[in-house]
């Protein structure tokens, strides 16, 4: 199961990297609960492109980031993206979290993630409609 890092652990939003990239889904995950009781949907995303990147992420075409998708309260999505499935394309901007600042995966690696995926700012693209 891949762990998100604890919203209290992040910087201001004005000090975060957004980034944008477009891959397929490589892994489903259990949904998971953080601290503070959000739902977020968990996938592992294969980057084939990266749309954007302030540079301070250094993303690169092919590795794999955790994707955090956030739902069921006001800040997040009303409901979990629909479908989402293994070897789908999918588009998302969000905030980057370095691996190496990510919590370790019970398998001890440790992966990036993105995570706000939802507004103001972040966005998913599935199956040609945009969630915001």
């Amino acid at each position: 199961m891949i762990r998100i890092p604890a919203l209290g652990a992040l910087r201001r939003l004005s000090d975060r990297v957004w980034v944008t990239v477009s891959g397929r889904i490589a892994e489903m995950n259990p949904e998971d609960q953080d601290e503070e009781g959000v739902l977020h949907q968990i996938i592992a995303v294969a980057v084939d492109l990266v749309l954007e990147d302030d540079k301070r992420a250094g993303l690169a075409e092919g590795e794999v980031v955790v994707v955090a998708i956030r739902y069921g309260d006001p800040s997040g999505f009303a409901r979990p993206v629909p479908g989402l499935a293994v070897g789908e394309l999918i588009s998302v901007c969000g905030v980057y979290v370095a691996a190496e600042e990510a919590y370790a995966q019970p398998d001890g690696e440790q992966l990036p993630v993105i995570h706000f995926t939802h507004r103001p700012l972040g966005w998913v693209e599935y199956r040609g409609k945009r969630y915001e």
